[in-house]
């Protein structure tokens, strides 16, 4: 009798090791998912973040492109206006001349 209440010692000793040895791994698994959730929400925040500069990005580049556009369509207008002069001023010039002939 005495060995079987030995046994059964050893046995609820070995069974107490085991249960602690299992409630140090839960406890090591909670801070594992813990640290991976907080690290989930980190990333979270930088892709929230990159996220809205991307869209900032893509604001300006659109403002850019309508600015070059705009500023392509000024330099055309200019050169045109600047082409109606130039012949303009080629007229008046033969005018002239033609008058200075006369005189």
């Amino acid at each position: 009798l005495r060995q079987d209440v030995r046994q059964i010692e050893e046995r609820e000793d070995s069974a107490s090791q085991e249960r602690d040895m299992l409630r140090q791994r839960v406890e090591e698994a909670s801070e594992d998912l813990e640290k991976a959730r907080s690290e989930a929400l980190e990333m979270s925040l930088v892709v929230a973040s990159l996220k809205t500069d991307l869209q900032e990005a893509q604001v300006q580049l659109a403002t850019s492109d309508h600015n070059t556009r705009a500023l392509q369509q000024a330099i055309s207008a200019i050169k045109k206006e600047a082409g109606v002069a130039e012949e303009h001023a080629g007229s008046e010039s033969k005018e002239l001349q033609s008058c200075v002939v006369q005189l």
